[in-house]
């Protein structure tokens, strides 16, 4: 079957009136190939990154984990931090890093292993929206309906000109519902239930509507959890948790063996829960404030009914089940145990608010940041985090979709020795750049077709048929040097057998200007793809790329260069025939 590719350079009078300049200026800006026939492939096409092999790690990843250990050994020294600190590493379902550093305590000088426990604050809010979109998933809630349709009680200040904003479970989850920050109680004096809560908030005004802006809420997240328990029915929960009613109010008890059944167990956790001594046991590291130790009593207090937004307590070994569901299950179908399908699990993963900067944002319950590498330009990947303070401790909870890749980092201190951000954003940081650059690395070069030089050249327009308004518009779009004797023109070279370059260039012979570069390979079914970045080259502009994506429609009216290729042969090349009004045609250089 034939196969038609088209490479659209993007050149246009119209991109002048949007800013010529500006518009190649952006980083995400690339040329598109489409792929012509009945059935594209979907776009855009998903990088395989493999995990991971943890027994044979690749040497650059090897070296990166070594500086990894040095600099987490070095900033709590820095900081003179010897509170119990953790640091788990995944590739997929791999564990390919898990160290633990300093002592789990003042009176046990041994560090702290896998299982041992740390308070991870508001990375709760995880299980907190799991729990949600399990039993959306289930049919019991839906997204996008006022809450009070599933607690009538709780009633919130809504504007006079907006009577019916709607405070939803997504736009909680979300981080977008303008609820107040915090409970109506005090950090351990929680212990109330629903209709305690909601008396006392009764009334409390929004910050600003729902869907706007970003508001951080633990009361929001505290009311997820304790709104889903209102809604289970009283089943084991006392035999149980016999201690639950000593810590929290029913529908926190209720939460609490909810998110037992549906997430813990399935997941294999069984040293993660919300009350020590009721729900989970076992060597918890010491929290500190700073550097002084604090009493168990303090750093493992109850926090009651905001437990839903940052009580858990949860071992690296259980953490690392976690992350190996979500990275391992992303791409391949949960089993009908797991807590979600793997669509509602990417549903999960997705961002909901996008800030101004565009690099920034906000998912259920994630902050998410697009990350840089450090070593290839341009390239960068969106992480998932979930960051966690509370009494003595503080957790940093990374996941980086496109490169398999999970952190999870705890340090039993909490301000104002706060280096568990620090270790997570260096450790992220170098992570990314480390693998993006070893699947960079494992990309094969496709050969071109066998007759492909055939077909390169320069390509120029005949002057004699340019009119003087042509001109005019070719001034415009690529200054004032080009005249009648000195036009555009269109080459296409090529390197090593692998790769096509596309040079659209404009300037007389003795300041030629390459104003477009596009570096391609051939992919394995014959459509055009970027494998990376061209090179930099003087140029009053910058470069265009080629998508990975064959399917996008470039959006403007441009220049096609149609390669036919059947039988790993070009059979035919069409050089545009119609630019403006002229003609490309090729000539012998």
């Amino acid at each position: 079957m034939m196969r038609v590719f088209a490479l659209l350079v993007l050149v246009s009078l119209f991109c002048l009136a949007q800013g010529f300049h500006t518009f190649l200026k952006s980083p995400k800006l690339h040329q598109q190939a489409k792929k012509r026939g009945n059935s594209p492939p979907a776009c855009p096409l998903p990088v395989h990154n493999p995990a991971l092999d943890s027994t044979n790690l690749p040497l650059i990843v090897t070296e990166t984990l070594n500086l990894v250990n040095k600099t987490v050994q070095s900033i709590l020294k820095e900081n003179n931090c010897t509170a119990a600190a953790y640091v788990t590493i995944l590739s997929g379902g791999e564990t390919i890093f898990s160290q633990g550093y300093n002592y789990i305590s003042s009176s046990d000088l041994t560090p702290p292993t896998d299982q041992t426990l740390f308070r991870i604050g508001s990375v709760s809010k995880v299980f907190a929206t799991l729990e949600l979109l399990h039993q959306y998933e289930k049919g019991n809630v839906l997204m996008d309906v006022d809450v009070s349709q599933y607690a009538p009680e709780f009633v919130v200040a809504k504007p006079a000109n907006e009577p019916n904003a709607k405070v939803t479970f997504n736009s909680i989850a979300s981080q977008i519902s303008g609820l107040a920050r915090e409970c109506p109680c005090f950090f351990y004096g929680c212990n109330l239930n629903n209709t305690q809560i909601f008396d006392r908030y009764h009334g409390t005004p929004l910050l600003w509507l729902p869907e706007r802006l970003p508001s951080y809420s633990n009361f929001g997240f505290a009311l997820i959890g304790n709104i889903l328990g209102g809604m289970y029915p009283l089943n084991e929960t006392d035999n149980l948790f016999p201690n639950c009613k000593e810590h929290g109010g029913t529908e926190t008890c209720q939460f609490l063996n909810g998110v037992h059944q549906d997430i813990l167990i399935p997941l294999g956790m069984d040293s993660t829960g919300f009350f020590y001594n009721v729900d989970v046991a076992g060597e918890v590291a010491q929290g500190y404030n700073g550097n002084n130790p604090l009493p168990d009593k303090v750093a493992w207090g109850s926090l009651g009914w905001l437990s839903p937004a940052g009580a858990m307590f949860s071992s690296h070994s259980d953490l690392a089940k976690l992350m190996s569901y979500i990275l391992t299950h992303l791409g391949h179908e949960a089993p009908d145990s797991a807590p979600l399908s793997s669509s509602a699990l990417r549903e999960w993963m997705s961002p909901h608010f996008i800030n101004k900067d565009g690099v920034t944002g906000f998912g259920r319950p994630w902050e998410m940041f697009y990350v840089e590498t450090e070593s290839l330009p341009g390239i960068g990947f969106w992480a998932n985090t979930k960051d966690g303070d509370v009494t003595g401790y503080s957790a940093n909870l990374a996941l980086v979709q496109d490169l398999n890749l999970g952190i999870m980092v705890t340090v039993a201190a909490e301000p104002p020795v706060n280096i568990s951000p620090e270790i997570a954003s260096f450790i992220t940081a170098k992570m990314v750049d480390t693998l993006a650059n070893y699947y960079y690395s494992q990309q094969q070069l496709p050969l071109l077709p066998t007759n492909y030089t055939d077909y390169t050249g320069k390509y120029v327009i005949d002057p004699v048929k340019v009119s003087t308004e042509q001109l005019f518009m070719f001034q415009l779009l690529f200054g004032e040097k080009i005249t009648h004797e000195h036009l555009p023109s269109l080459k296409i070279s090529y390197e090593n057998g692998h790769s096509l370059h596309f040079d659209f260039e404009a300037g007389d012979d003795t300041l030629e200007m390459s104003i477009m570069r596009s570096n391609v390979i051939v992919g394995d079914e014959d459509y055009w793809q970027l494998l990376v970045p061209s090179t930099t080259f003087e140029s009053n502009f910058f470069p265009f790329y080629i998508s990975d994506c064959p399917t996008m429609e470039a959006g403007y009216e441009g220049v096609h260069i149609v390669f036919e290729i059947k039988q790993n042969e070009v059979v035919s090349v069409g050089i545009p025939t119609e630019f403006y009004g002229v003609s490309f045609r090729k000539i012998k250089i």
